[in-house]
């Protein structure tokens, strides 16, 4: 008898999709954390028209998508962290960071072929930080020291 677990079921994922043929109004949703580039959730992004959440500086109006790099704190100093501007270089606080947020917007940046993706970094985390912490951006330099000591980075 064939099954899942022999493997002669066949891939879940187009398993999924088959079904889903089924039905007029489908949505097919693949959520998940890419593992490397050559995962199944980066080639599925990859294949998408690559939707970003865009903010713009509240110095400058410099339209951006916020990446690690410009997270920064002093040598020793953590709980001092601050964004930077990728636009004008600004320094940024982590009430700068969640006003960017909440009036940012998704913005494709690749032709739309049948797929939409969406990519948002844990950068744009709303939610509270920790007890221990000044803000999120302490918390996510300390979280990053932390695993730069041996953890995984990919977790972070």
């Amino acid at each position: 008898m064939d099954s899942i677990e022999d493997g002669n079921e066949g891939d879940p994922i187009e398993l999924l999709w088959l079904r889903g043929e089924s039905y007029d109004e489908c949505i097919k949703v693949l959520s998940s954390t890419p593992t490397n580039e050559r995962g199944r959730i980066a080639k599925v992004f990859g294949e998408s028209d690559k939707r970003y959440w865009f903010v713009t500086c509240p110095k400058c109006s410099g339209e951006q998508v916020l990446q690690w790099s410009q997270l920064v704190w002093p040598k020793g100093k953590p709980e001092e962290a601050t964004m930077l501007c990728s636009a004008c270089g600004a320094t940024l606080t982590d009430q700068d960071r969640l006003q960017m947020y909440y009036t940012g917007r998704w913005k494709p940046t690749g032709v739309f072929k049948g797929i939409r993706g969406y990519h948002l970094s844990g950068l744009y985390r709303m939610w509270r930080h920790k007890k221990s912490f000044r803000n999120n951006l302490h918390q996510f330099a300390v979280d990053h020291i932390r695993r730069s000591k041996g953890a995984k980075l990919r977790v972070w």
